[in-house]
């Protein structure tokens, strides 16, 4: 399984010479090699990427090499920037990767994913089904929004269990484990208490004032009947109705 770490932070909170500082300090940890990475398609060591970025004045940046991938990035409109790193779930070790993240930057949430059920829970374009040999037909659909001659019809992936939507401030989205930073209730407007009453989420708390929840072992990566009721009461612990 491929999973993948998002973590979410204010806007222009996540320094991209501070997280670079932090993926070497971590991949050396792992005995990770921190060279043969590519930058943007660039070939590179970590020990060159902070002087990369600076000659560009890049403020984000896709990192990649050695079967890890890291991609850092500002959404303005929504008010946050996003770091996720992805690789194998039996290599990530998420905990050491939110131990040092959360040691400099105020955290509002982060979570992991099984990659692939992500991807195919949120992949709108029929494209993404054609390209992959995949069919759809028997999936709903929606219109795009958009007006005529741009109009399409879209996957509606909008009760998928898995799906993941951008709200301004954090991201709705149920993953295991997950974390949760004291701004996180702020925003959301939920009651922490919700989640502490819930032992099948396995409430902890974390260091530097986050709460983590592990509901399940790995990842969500099914759509049997018992894992959408766990992802969807999930979801309604999190977050408000829209």
């Amino acid at each position: 399984m491929m999973a993948e770490l998002t973590i979410v932070a204010g806007f222009g909170m996540l320094s991209a010479e501070k997280s670079i500082e932090i993926i070497r300090k971590v991949l050396q940890q792992l005995s990770v090699p921190v060279a043969r990475f590519s930058l943007y398609g660039e070939s590179i060591d970590l020990d060159q990427a902070i002087e990369v970025l600076k000659k560009a004045d890049r403020s984000s940046f896709l990192l990649e090499g050695n079967d890890w991938q890291f991609h850092l990035s500002s959404m303005r409109h929504y008010s946050i920037d996003t770091l996720s790193v992805k690789s194998s779930w039996e290599c990530l070790e998420a905990n050491k990767w939110m131990n040092e993240f959360s040691s400099e930057f105020s955290i509002k949430q982060a979570w992991v994913a099984d990659h692939e059920f992500d991807y195919w829970q949120n992949a709108e374009d029929p494209l993404q089904y054609t390209s992959k040999g995949r069919h759809f037909e028997h999936l709903p659909t929606r219109s795009n929004g958009l007006p005529p001659p741009l109009e399409q019809k879209v996957i509606d992936t909008s009760r998928n269990p898995g799906r993941r939507i951008l709200r301004v401030g954090y991201v709705e989205v149920v993953g295991s484990p997950m974390w949760f930073g004291p701004e996180f209730w702020q925003i959301t407007g939920k009651s922490k208490d919700g989640i502490l009453s819930e032992p099948w989420v396995h409430p902890e708390v974390f260091q530097n004032n986050l709460l983590r929840i592990h509901p399940t072992d790995i990842p969500f990566s099914s759509l049997d009947a018992e894992s959408i009721k766990m992802q969807n009461y999930l979801r309604s612990l999190l977050y408000p109705e829209q």
